[in-house]
């Protein structure tokens, strides 16, 4: 069995994940603009009476490291070195810098005596970093643990409710030492950085360039549909996106090809884990689709609630067609779904739902 934590205080529990909150000053594009909406949250859930305290749970990729001063990820060390902690101090102070609001609606969360856990994503790994935690502390009104704890378990596991990333049930965002991800390379300890980020890093950062808003274009498989029927269009966005991509994949091995036939491994490798806990709950993000479902973990065994909590970045809508050109997305406004899960923790059965803000 999984063992069991100890971070959540009452039992109330609010799950967020994937705000990739970025540079808004820096090269790649910042898309989070929801900082208003964050703190108009939080004061909703004072105005609806929280019990106290409650515990906000920030589930990964909260911040979005890659995203930050991109050229950082530029070195001869190897494809799976990644940042230094110095390196990571420095992208933390943009982004602290570039979101006031959060932050200080998280320090006034903070000192109303709620708590606030961070779980790292794959984006936001550099929070095993000791220090790196310590300046996000210290953003926040530097409130000692328990409080506010970075839980280096990688996941929480408490009164039937299971919550964690789940970059770790990709094939291509996984961290092969999870949740130990700090690697000796040559010139010192560096994260650990999985083929997912190498991409982003070396390859995603620089495609703004050529579309402002292609991150908008959401799930994956609908960014694949945009390249493609973009071959078709005079826009030449898809076929130098598509060059980019095809050199990336030559140097680095072909991983995104090998998807179809991991995916089914993926899954059976996340119920695996599930069988290991009690939950009755389960939240992940990660895939920045929400859903609120129930799901199998096989025979004789009782299904569990599965929430994932989507991201709170702008997306486009769904086109009618799946071979939607670049010029189809630029005619069409962009949407936020701000979604967010509750828990209850009372009594002998926990509940949760799938919310979203405003209501």
């Amino acid at each position: 069995m999984i063992d069991e934590t100890s971070n959540i205080a009452g039992d109330l529990v609010v799950v967020l994940s994937d705000f990739h909150l970025g540079d808004k000053q820096g090269p790649v594009p910042d898309e989070f603009e929801s900082d208003a909406e964050f703190e108009q949250l939080l004061r909703k859930l004072f105005v609806d009476g929280v019990s106290h305290p409650t515990t906000l749970v920030l589930a990964g990729d909260f911040i979005d490291f890659s995203r930050v001063l991109p050229e950082l990820g530029t070195h001869g060390l190897g494809h799976q070195f990644g940042a230094t902690e110095q390196q990571s101090l420095q992208k933390l102070r943009r982004v602290i810098d570039s979101h006031p609001i959060i932050f200080e609606s998280l320090k006034g969360w903070l000192e109303e005596g709620h708590r606030v856990l961070v779980l790292a994503g794959n984006h936001d790994v550099d929070f095993y970093w000791p220090r790196v935690f310590e300046q996000f502390r210290s953003a926040l009104g530097s409130f000692p643990p328990p409080q506010l704890q970075f839980v280096s378990d990688g996941y929480i596991h408490e009164r039937g409710l299971y919550v964690e990333h789940g970059q770790q049930y990709t094939h291509d965002n996984r961290f092969e030492h999870w949740p130990e991800p700090i690697l000796n390379a040559p010139d010192g300890p560096r994260l650990e950085r999985p083929w997912g980020t190498l991409f982003m890093e070396c390859v995603y950062n620089d495609i703004p360039e050529l579309h402002r808003y292609i991150y908008a274009v959401s799930p994956r498989r609908r960014l694949v549909g945009a390249l493609s029927g973009g071959l078709l269009s005079a826009d030449r966005t898809s076929w130098r996106a598509l060059s980019k991509i095809s050199r990336f994949c030559v140097t680095t091995g072909c991983r995104p090809l090998w998807r179809r036939v991991c995916r089914a491994r993926n899954a059976k490798r996340l119920r695996q884990r599930l069988r290991e806990t009690d939950a009755r709950i389960v939240v992940m993000g990660h895939t920045h689709v929400a859903c609120d479902r129930e799901i199998s973990l096989g025979r004789g065994i009782a299904p569990v609630q599965f929430l994932n909590t989507g991201s709170w970045l702008p997306i486009f809508p769904p086109l009618a067609s799946q071979f939607a050109t670049w010029h189809d997305y630029d005619q069409q406004p962009l949407d936020r779904q701000l979604r967010y899960a509750l828990i209850n923790l009372a009594g002998s059965t926990p509940t949760a739902e799938l919310k979203e803000f405003p209501a």
